[in-house]
């Protein structure tokens, strides 16, 4: 005879407290995967694994790994600058991008390029110039397939297909797609011709 304290559950309880675990199962793996897709979503860092961002940014929602680094990215929202240049009081966000300005004032130019020995304040300044010796044109246009080497190449080239031409002139409204060509353009108002001809002196613009 079964007594109240060994007698075994309903069997609709024992389905209950089955389908009430399966649920909280499949809620957690729903919360894992959630949290999952958030760490695909943020923008990665540099050097940085997946499994090491761990800092969310609240504003953007990027996240970050190394506990100094959402404080600096912070700044991009509140506008903070607080690294000024001792030299002419300009003022960066982050100590490395003053560092970077400081090479202005010293000429200092640490990225040497291995193949001229042609030196550079910035890296990627380095590494554009390389490609002069590599021929490497990683920036391909959609429309006609013509590649470049530098990104900007790239935009301005894409205005022969998209007709943009935003740089205008204030003398009679001309514009143009490339700000050089305004500039040359503009030496027609002023009379300004500033290449001249070494044999006989006349002047062009």
């Amino acid at each position: 005879m079964e007594t109240r304290e060994n007698k075994p559950p309903p069997q609709n309880l024992v389905e209950e407290v089955f389908l009430s675990s399966s649920t909280v199962q499949e809620s957690n793996r729903e919360k894992k995967r959630q949290r999952s897709n958030r760490r695909k979503d943020s923008k990665p860092i540099p050097g940085c694994s997946e499994e090491e961002r761990s800092t969310l940014c609240q504003e953007s929602g990027q996240s970050f790994s190394q506990s100094n680094t959402p404080v600096q990215h912070q700044m991009i929202h509140t506008g903070e600058r607080h690294y000024k240049c001792p030299e002419c009081g300009k003022r960066f966000q982050t100590s490395s991008n003053l560092l970077q300005h400081q090479r202005i004032h010293t000429e200092e130019r640490p990225f040497r390029c291995p193949d001229c020995r042609k030196g550079f304040k910035q890296n990627s300044h380095l590494i554009t110039h390389r490609r002069i010796h590599t021929g490497e044109r990683p920036y391909e246009c959609g429309e006609c397939g013509m590649s470049f080497s530098q990104s900007s190449n790239l935009i301005c080239h894409q205005r022969i297909h998209t007709m943009e031409r935003p740089y205008d002139c204030e003398q009679c409204g001309k514009s143009f797609s490339q700000r050089s060509h305004l500039i040359c353009h503009q030496n027609i108002h002023g009379e300004e011709r500033p290449y001249k001809c070494g044999e006989c002196g006349k002047g062009f613009n």
